[in-house]
C-alpha cells in the first residue's frame, strides 16, 4: 500500500500524501473537546492503525489540539505529510473556526514516574488481562521502571515496548 507501517524503508509514505485517504469528517461540533476529538479522529483511525500506528490527544487548551502520533506512526518519515493531509483535514472539517491550532507533541515530553506510567498502562492493561496477563508499576528511580508482572512473556515484552516507546 506504500504506506508507513508496511513499506520498505525507501518507500515510506504517509497514507495521506497527494490526498490520498484524506477524509473530511462529515461530523460537526460545536465543542473543542478531547470526547468530540476522539470523534473525529475515529474516522481517520482505520488509515492509520492499519498501518501499526494511531494518533493520541494530549490535551485541549485554548483552540489548540496538542497531538503525539503512536506506534508505527511514531516514528515514520511522512509524519507531516499524514498531520497535515489526514488528521488536519479531519478536524479542520469537524471544528471549523473553534480549532486555532494543532500541534504535535514530541513522545518524551511526559516525565517517566509511577503516576504517568501506571496511567500509560491504563490504556492497555484490558487488553494485558485478556491475554492472561498483569501489571502493577512497583516503582520508578534512576530513570528505572520496576514492575510486577504475572502472565506470558511475549505480553510482558509487549508491555515493556509500550513503557520504553512512550518513555524513552
Amino acid at each position: 500500500s506504500g504506506a508507513c507501517g508496511t513499506s520498505k524503508p525507501k518507500s515510506v509514505a504517509s497514507p495521506f500524501i497527494g490526498g490520498n485517504n484524506s477524509k473530511e469528517s462529515t461530523q460537526k461540533f460545536d465543542v473543542l473537546s478531547i470526547e468530540n476529538v476522539n470523534k473525529s479522529l475515529d474516522y481517520i483511525r482505520p488509515v492509520l492503525m492499519n498501518d501499526g500506528g494511531d494518533v493520541e490527544i494530549v490535551k485541549i487548551q485554548n483552540g489548540k489540539v496538542f497531538l503525539r502520533f503512536q506506534g508505527s506512526c511514531s516514528t515514520c518519515t511522512s509524519q507531516e505529510d499524514t498531520m497535515k493531509g489526514g488528521i488536519e483535514t479531519t478536524l479542520r472539517s469537524s471544528f471549523g473556526e473553534l480549532l486555532k491550532e494543532i500541534i504535535q507533541v514530541d513522545k518524551l515530553q511526559d516525565e517517566a514516574n509511577v503516576i504517568n506510567i501506571d496511567a500509560h498502562l491504563n490504556l492497555i492493561r484490558n487488553a494485558i488481562a485478556g491475554l492472561g496477563g498483569k501489571v502493577e508499576v512497583i516503582s520508578v528511580e534512576n530513570g528505572v521502571c520496576k514492575l510486577r508482572y504475572n502472565g506470558p512473556k511475549g505480553v510482558r515484552k509487549g508491555v515493556d515496548g509500550v513503557i520504553r516507546e512512550r518513555f524513552t
